[in-house]
């Protein structure tokens, strides 16, 4: 039996594969993403407000069109203290302990600044990258979310700005078989913020929860037990 597993864009992509072959997939652990429309919830971490997923993706597009890719880099240079600053802060209020004394105080810094400080580097970079998320906007399985009854753990962080937990909130709904832990904790990086939470809860689906699970056909399965 095989486990799909998924972080960030790759929960799309994961949702995909799974619709698209759903006898290669047993089973599913999915961390801080979405079914769908990524830039419509993006930087809306407890609520979907009006009118901004469109300024998002007209922003985007402007950039795009217009050549200005150049101005994100720009920007990032200038919120480069703020942002370590705000790191530093994060790392020590939620940041793991055991983290912090592998990698050092400011991992969570460089854990963002491998995350985006090398998509910013340059322009044809971050080129690719916008256009990416404009992919992951257009895409969704959002309609065909009923059709999953594998056994899946979901996990989200309830300060991610990127993909917002209650996004998760609909797919634990819509998938038969599904639970969703929310981690007050944790942001868009829940096994390196609270990963004691994260390494817990997917041991108690491999090791417990799955062993309850029967398949029955391609995307049905019973609890049995």
């Amino acid at each position: 039996a095989d486990l799909l597993v998924g972080h960030s864009m790759g929960v799309q992509v994961g949702l995909e594969f799974a619709l698209l072959y759903p006898e290669k997939v047993a089973s599913m652990i999915l961390f801080n993403g979405t079914y769908g429309h990524a830039l419509q919830t993006g930087l809306q971490p407890l609520v979907k407000l009006p009118y901004v997923g469109g300024i998002i993706c007209n922003v985007i597009l402007w950039l795009l069109e217009r050549g200005h890719e150049s101005i994100l880099e720009t920007l990032r240079k200038c919120l480069e203290p703020v942002i370590g600053a705000a790191f530093a802060v994060i790392s020590y209020l939620f940041g793991s302990k055991e983290l912090r004394r592998v990698w050092g105080k400011d991992y969570m810094l460089k854990v963002w600044n491998g995350y985006l400080g090398g998509i910013c580097s340059n322009s044809k970079s971050m080129k690719a990258f916008l256009q990416g998320f404009q992919v992951l906007d257009a895409h969704s399985t959002g309609h065909l979310l009923y059709q999953l009854g594998h056994p899946t753990l979901l996990i989200a962080g309830i300060w991610d700005i990127f993909t917002p937990a209650y996004n998760m909130s609909v797919m634990r709904r819509q998938m038969g078989n599904a639970r969703l832990v929310v981690d007050v904790f944790s942001s868009h990086f829940t096994v390196l913020e609270h990963p004691e939470l994260a390494m817990a809860e997917t041991t108690r689906f491999l090791c417990q929860e799955l062993q309850s699970f029967k398949r029955l056909g391609t995307f049905d399965f019973k609890k049995v037990v």
